[in-house]
């Protein structure tokens, strides 16, 4: 609400039903975003130290910024189970580049 308006009638709205509702629906929308914004990260962080602890690498400061330009949690948990299954880093690495993920 804009503090130069009137107090009573911002107090009204304030009691409505549709301020209620609308404020409650933009409260689950900002939770809801930040558990995907948290589920993506965490995600992010796991397909790093997943590479990292596999092959003795450290792929944090080339890995991250691509992962993180990525917007689709479901693409970047077939990342992750890939950096658990793949056989080497180069082989993850193609693949990460050939799926259409940003470049490295």
């Amino acid at each position: 609400m804009r503090s130069n308006q009137n107090p009573s009638l911002e107090a009204i709205m304030q009691e409505s039903p549709f301020y209620e509702h609308v404020m409650e629906r933009g409260k689950e929308q900002g939770i809801e975003q930040g558990i995907e914004r948290g589920a993506k990260e965490t995600t992010i962080e796991n397909i790093v130290l997943c590479l990292d602890t596999r092959f003795q690498a450290n792929t944090a400061a080339t890995l991250k910024p691509a992962l993180a330009a990525i917007d689709d949690l479901p693409r970047l948990k077939q990342l992750l189970q890939a950096a658990i299954q793949t056989q080497s880093l180069e082989a993850f690495m193609t693949a990460f580049k050939t799926n259409g993920a940003a470049t490295l």
